[in-house]
């Protein structure tokens, strides 16, 4: 008889839906050497005991979850189950969904709060610190000492911070899958972007791997590690909420979030004296390293002023899902020479803050 029930229970387990994710995590449980996924039903009730645990440790370890009829009793301090009729003990565990190089627990994740420093992982990473400082000094006119922009050539780092905000990334994620949603409906197909074209070095392609935090970046909706330079206090208000695009009420190109390949681009965003200039004030300035979802691009030649979305789609329906700058002649600015790429999106959940660099000129 227990045979039998356990072999209605890895069948029932071969058909179970797709896991219903809570915030973006989702329960599952071993069994035969591999882990499925807990029913809807079941998922629900796992979290709601699973935040009683995380509050209340001693009374909350153990709970018993009812579902398909099936009750098995949790513990949540050795993570098993145990089935209610055979006394079958299986391992148990939380699927957070986040980048493999993030740290915090996903007790921490789950009950995050509007606590700023929960939010800022200090990163130790030799390797890192020096891919950041290589395109702090690489990219972009930096090599060029006749321009401003060779101030970015001894630039130092004074710190870096991995941001591990839970449910901004996971709305981030549900922006990606709604993009592929509507390349699917209108059958768009993506072309990447190339980056580095305001370079010589090609600083900014070597990075995309190693800054993508072990999450490898999505193909099909173009995503790249991208720039923005910014204020310490705009900085602590993204890490927070993501980038908003309603702030910007000026921008040459559309009323979007900007982004750079080129951190003297950026640079010229993070002197609160000297904005719009690649400045050599000895101030401490941040840098957000991000991830931005370009999707299908609109590549323009011309200003945008006051545009709040991409442009419509000529042979498909909808609007493109960003706008890319290239350098090179562009018509109505009053420099007729786009000497750096800009990208600009239109979409609060469409970038996520991946690091925060500290650094001095």
């Amino acid at each position: 008889e227990r045979e039998k029930k356990e072999a209605a229970e890895k069948r029932s387990s071969d058909v179970t839906p797709k896991p219903v994710a809570c915030h973006g995590a989702y329960w599952q449980y071993e069994m035969d050497g591999h882990w499925h996924p807990f029913s809807p039903e079941g998922n629900d009730q796992m979290f709601q005991a699973y935040k009683v645990y995380i509050s209340d440790a001693q009374n909350g370890r153990t709970a018993s979850i009812v579902a398909g009829g099936v009750e098995r009793i949790v513990d949540f301090q050795l993570m098993t189950q145990m089935h209610a009729s055979t006394k079958t003990v299986r391992q148990i565990r939380i699927v957070a969904g986040v980048p493999q190089q993030w740290v915090s627990a996903p007790a921490a994740l789950l009950t995050q709060s509007d606590h700023l420093a929960s939010l800022y992982v200090k990163v130790l990473d030799s390797r890192l610190v020096e891919q950041v400082t290589q395109v702090l000094r690489s990219t972009g006119h930096a090599w060029d000492k006749s321009v401003p922009c060779s101030h970015m050539r001894g630039a130092t780092i004074k710190s870096i911070h991995r941001i591990e905000n839970f449910p901004l990334w996971h709305r981030y994620k549900a922006r990606l899958a709604a993009m592929r949603e509507d390349h699917t409906r209108y059958n768009i197909s993506v072309n990447p972007v190339d980056l580095d074209l305001d370079g010589r070095e090609g600083t900014m392609s070597s990075s995309q791997r190693v800054l993508d935090c072990g999450d490898s970046l999505a193909w099909d909706v173009d995503e790249k590690i991208l720039l923005h330079g910014t204020s310490w206090d705009n900085a602590n208000s993204i890490v927070m909420h993501g980038f908003d695009h309603r702030t910007c009420t000026r921008g040459m190109y559309g009323d979007g979030a900007y982004f750079a390949g080129a951190a003297c681009k950026s640079h010229q965003y993070t002197c609160s004296k000297h904005s719009g200039k690649a400045c050599a004030c000895k101030s401490e300035r941040t840098l957000i390293i991000a991830r931005v979802a370009l999707g299908d691009a609109y590549h323009t030649s011309f200003t945008r002023h006051g545009d709040r979305r991409a442009p419509k789609r000529r042979q498909a329906s909808g609007n493109h899902d960003s706008v890319v700058v290239n350098p090179g002649p562009i018509t109505g600015h009053h420099n007729p020479i786009q000497l750096h790429q800009e990208f600009v999106i239109f979409g609060q959940e469409q970038a996520y803050p991946s690091f925060i660099v500290q650094y001095v000129p």
